[in-house]
């Protein structure tokens, strides 16, 4: 009798310990899980707070690149706002336009879901080339830092993506020429900075200066609206309905330069940051003359 009442407490012992024991893991794992879910959440944390810190860190730097080119040009300074991504908040190095003539550096609208799609900006390049050139001190053709995994308030950024005012201002050579050799000299060489600029700014049908700039989405290259009018025109675009049967080619014209064909009506947007530039240039010829 005596030793089954001892193994009868023995085992009743065994079971209190043994759901103690369970008790006590099930606790310890709800723990576990607990303090692995907060280590999850805090390491999370640290990592969109030093993303932040990073971001911030970009901007600045960004920011004062900007000021150290305004310093550079001088009395031209005003043109440097319209060569802004307005993603980055960066001086374009590889712009991109889009179909409405809205210009953006490519490594930052490429991680835009909802844009399909963006064009070569061959003259916007070449003029953001030609002012690096010209301030290397401003080390512009150098990234401010990386570009974010993701990029907040996308929709919003690129719906106020700045437009020139109107109407659009004539500039002639001469002026604007005056204007960048004030604003280059103190650089060795003068002439041929100022030259890079303002060939940057000439249309190449032509050979003047910009007065209402598109873009040619096939090719990437720059025209006066004037221009482009004048082709369509000559190829019986403009004011008349394609007739039945006619080949889908008469709905387009050739591009002066690449040869290639553009639909002038839905491949020709207006360059929005060469039009900025050009009402920018006029605005400070305007203010030396009075």
């Amino acid at each position: 009798a005596k030793v089954q009442l001892f193994r009868s407490l023995k085992d009743g012992v065994t079971s209190v310990q043994k759901a103690a024991a369970d008790a006590l893991g099930s606790i310890r794992d709800k723990e576990g899980k607990h303090l692995a879910a907060s280590a999850w959440d805090v390491s999370g944390a640290v990592g969109s707070r030093k993303e932040a810190g990073a971001e911030g860190a970009r901007r600045r730097k960004a920011a004062a690149k900007m000021s150290a080119l305004k310093k550079c040009l001088g009395p031209a300074q005003e043109m440097v706002d319209w060569l802004v991504c307005p993603l980055s908040g960066e001086f374009l190095r590889e712009p991109r336009v889009d179909e409405h003539g809205r210009v953006f550096e490519r490594d930052w609208i490429v991680r835009v879901p909802n844009v399909l799609v963006t064009f070569d900006d061959f003259q916007t390049k070449a003029l953001a080339e030609a002012l690096a050139n010209a301030c290397p001190e401003t080390k512009l053709k150098e990234p401010a830092g990386q570009v974010p995994l993701e990029i907040p308030k996308v929709s919003a950024t690129i719906k106020d993506a700045p437009s020139p005012p109107n109407p659009p201002v004539e500039i002639s050579d001469e002026p604007l020429r005056s204007l960048l050799s004030e604003s280059f000299a103190n650089r060795r060489n003068v002439e041929e900075l100022v030259e890079a600029v303002q060939e940057a700014l000439r249309e190449s049908v032509t050979y003047e200066t910009f007065q209402e700039p598109v873009t040619s989405l096939v090719s990437g290259r720059a025209y006066n609206q004037a221009t482009v009018t004048e082709l369509a025109e000559r190829s019986g675009q403009r004011g008349s309905r394609r007739p039945a049967g006619a080949m889908v080619d008469q709905d387009f014209i050739i591009d002066p330069v690449t040869r290639s064909k553009f639909d002038p009506n839905a491949e020709a947007p207006p360059n929005r940051a060469l039009r900025g530039v050009l009402w920018a240039l006029g605005k400070s010829l305007k203010s030396r003359r009075h």
